[in-house]
């Protein structure tokens, strides 16, 4: 049985779990980061909101000074409108490519037009999004900090990375065990890793648990 760590919670990644319960993995799920709201100035005027993380949404439905229902909203990828969906916000934009940031962009600039946008983001976003975005048409506000967290996690034969603040977290006490495959969510968690001198074996492009778990699913036999 091989065993692997992913850095988010079992609420996070419940479809994986379901979908593979009877391959030979046993996962431990835990993400490294903790967040909490920021003070912030709402923007006046917009005319689209984009979602890199449905954290982002429930920051601001906890706010109660936007009603996000009545909002044109944009979100990054496919995986994080399953989840927007989950909390009854249906996405007019949803990027196709939501591993590779600036392809999101250009896709979503193209979209946007000459619309202003409100762009809700952690004190440690890398607000990649606003890339290809004239920075005109962004209202680009922290409304949450993201904590690092120092949890051991113990020898592994698979990691998955799902954010770079998870890689950050995760060196600060942690090594990777000897012959472990690497997982990263995407192009910025793949930088993440290389700062510490580590290549993954894989990338997921689209951001989605259907592609791990069709990685993980060719991992069993090797």
């Amino acid at each position: 049985m091989k065993t692997v760590f992913i850095s988010k919670e079992p609420s996070d990644a419940h479809g994986l779990k379901k979908s593979i319960r009877s391959q030979q993995f046993q996962f431990q799920f835990k993400s490294l980061l903790k967040f909490k709201p920021l003070p912030f100035i709402m923007p006046n005027a917009f005319d689209v909101v984009f979602i890199s993380s449905v954290r982002s949404a429930e920051f601001l439905i906890e706010d109660a000074r936007l009603d996000l229902t009545k909002c044109t909203l944009a979100c990054v990828g496919s995986q994080t409108a399953f989840r927007l969906e989950k909390i009854g916000l249906i996405p007019d934009f949803i990027g196709s490519n939501a591993g590779n940031p600036l392809s999101v962009s250009k896709a979503f600039s193209k979209w946007l037009g000459s619309r202003n946008v409100f762009i809700p983001h952690s004190n440690l976003s890398l607000r990649s999004i606003e890339s290809e975005i004239s920075k005109e048409q962004i209202y680009s506000v922290e409304i949450y900090e993201t904590l690092l967290q120092e949890v051991e996690i113990g020898p592994k034969d698979v990691y998955v990375f799902t954010s770079p603040s998870n890689v950050d977290a995760f060196f600060r006490i942690n090594h990777l065990s000897h012959a472990s495959f690497l997982i990263a969510w995407g192009h910025s968690t793949k930088s993440a890793l290389q700062t510490y001198a580590k290549e993954p074996d894989f990338v997921l492009e689209h951001g989605r648990l259907d592609e791990l778990e069709a990685i993980l699913n060719t991992l069993i036999k090797s």
